[in-house]
């Protein structure tokens, strides 16, 4: 079993609930000391859980969502660019930041590449790592050159950009602590963005629960993990729910952020270099 937080190397933690997504029913457990929740397991065991999962249960789960109306809305996005509302919020929060120094940038855990796309558009030298294959296919097609690269991101290399992208990959991974170390020592000048559930939301904890999310972070928690693994956070910010087909009308039509900073929002963002 899971013997101490990875944030703090507290070994004391207190029962909080079950997970509620389909791949188990995992105990999740309540660190005392810096309120991180997390699934008590050992990692070998989570891993090859985590593995199944993604080969199959997650992909049938995805499928069975996808409705007339999910995929009308879909569609929909993708003809007006409405698809591209949430990374546009994204890359408006890395701008604010300040650090951004030059152009290369690569996202971890791209998806269908939607971020990279918009970036692509704004004049940004992108390129992206996907683990799964369908996805990373959709981003290959999408993109106006060859830039998805299909691999997995456990062993980080050294990428030789300016900014690392790692959004909604923390909470998946078996041990981010690891990861973000290894990450920082092979990138030693990269800024990173970073963006995950804000599970002091309650809503945030609530998405957060029913996804195969092994952590669910808040600011407090977040910061002191990067900053414990060498990197050195120099913004943060939450913002509200962006996930309401409505709220990218909106944007599509006034071009109004779908994401706009909220105290104690819906998503936690962060900048470190």
């Amino acid at each position: 079993m899971a013997t101490a937080c990875i944030v703090d190397g507290t070994k004391a933690k207190r029962p909080f609930s079950k997970t509620t997504f389909a791949m188990h029913g995992f105990n999740v457990v309540t660190c005392p000391a810096c309120e991180l929740k997390y699934v008590d397991i050992s990692d070998d065991a989570l891993s090859l859980i985590l593995k199944r999962y993604y080969e199959g249960a997650y992909d049938k789960r995805t499928s069975e969502k996808s409705t007339a109306l999910s995929r009308f809305r879909k569609s929909v996005a993708s003809i007006t660019g409405m698809d591209l509302a949430i990374s546009e919020s994204q890359a408006r929060f890395m701008e604010r930041s300040g650090l951004i120094q030059s152009n290369n940038i690569i996202d971890l855990g791209c998806g269908q590449g939607k971020l990279l796309i918009f970036l692509e558009r704004r004049g940004y030298e992108v390129g992206g790592v996907e683990p799964d294959p369908e996805r990373a296919r959709v981003g290959q097609q999408q993109l106006k050159r060859d830039v998805v690269k299909i691999g997995t991101i456990d062993n980080p290399e050294n990428y030789d950009v300016d900014v690392i992208i790692i959004s909604h990959v923390l909470e998946h991974l078996t041990r981010p602590d690891k990861f973000l170390r290894l990450l920082k020592k092979r990138n030693p000048e990269a800024k990173l963005f970073v963006e995950v559930p804000n599970c002091a939301n309650p809503e945030g904890l609530k998405a957060s629960m029913s996804e195969p999310h092994n952590y669910h972070f808040n600011a407090r928690n977040l910061k002191a993990l990067l900053e414990n693994c060498g990197w050195k956070v120099k913004r943060t910010e939450t913002c509200a729910a962006n996930g309401y087909y409505w709220a990218h009308i909106l944007w599509f039509l006034l071009r109004k952020d779908v994401c706009p900073r909220k105290e104690n929002g819906f998503l936690l963002r962060l900048m470190a270099e």
